[in-house]
């Protein structure tokens, strides 16, 4: 993809990471390296892969970006990588859309989804500042409160695409609500989940961008 600034972005934020062949049926766990807790959840992964490719095909200026980090132990590759095979393997991603499809891999939480592909976003357009683009997420719709709550603290401008059926939606919600109390209190996360972001972060890799947006994280 050539050097420019992206004025709309559809971002779709990892969740896991994807180790399927072609041809495998993707929403089988084995298919995937996710947590515990996240069990029979690769069918809402493959959804929102789906849906964000949609949403990018929908607008030929968009720029499609698929955003995580290499976040587990037991392989290097990113979840954004991962998201991009997937979306090969479903058949989806044509040549052109290919052409405008970004990956953003160092992000380890939600606020990093948003902040760091603000800035993947930024730097590539060159030194010259540029408006932050208009956002569309797809996610989970339990993380919907989450994502908008980041959105004001980095003073991003995103619509919200929630869809999906949660494995366990009852201890999910209850988990999102102390997660917002957090980061309420702590809006880039830099006290109350630092530990927990460097704990994702097990290959000891360094993010690479500059733009105040990233910086402002504690890495």
């Amino acid at each position: 993809m050539t050097s420019c600034a992206a004025a709309a972005v559809v971002l779709c934020p990892g969740h896991g990471v994807y180790i399927g062949e072609r041809g495998c049926d993707p929403a089988l766990g084995v298919n995937w390296i996710i947590a515990p807790f996240q069990a029979g959840e690769g069918a809402a992964f493959v959804q929102h892969v789906k849906r964000a490719v949609e949403l990018a095909h929908e607008d030929p200026t968009a720029t499609l970006v698929f955003s995580g980090g290499a976040t587990k132990a037991e392989t290097p590759t990113s979840e954004a990588q991962s998201y991009l095979t997937l979306a090969e393997h479903l058949g989806v991603l044509d040549a052109a859309l290919r052409e405008r499809t970004l990956l953003e891999e160092y992000a380890r939480d939600s606020l990093e989804n948003l902040a760091y592909t603000a800035a993947l976003i930024q730097e590539r357009a060159g030194p010259t500042p540029v408006p932050s683009p208009k956002m569309q997420v797809v996610g989970w719709e339990f993380k919907r409160a989450r994502f908008m709550q980041h959105a004001e603290a980095l003073n991003l401008d995103i619509t919200y695409k929630g869809l999906g059926v949660c494995s366990d939606l009852e201890s999910a919600t209850a988990a999102e609500k102390r997660t917002l109390a957090l980061f309420s209190e702590d809006p880039l996360g830099n006290v109350h989940l630092l530990d927990k972001r460097r704990q994702r972060n097990p290959h000891q890799r360094q993010r690479p961008y500059r733009a105040k947006i990233a910086r402002d994280i504690v890495w």
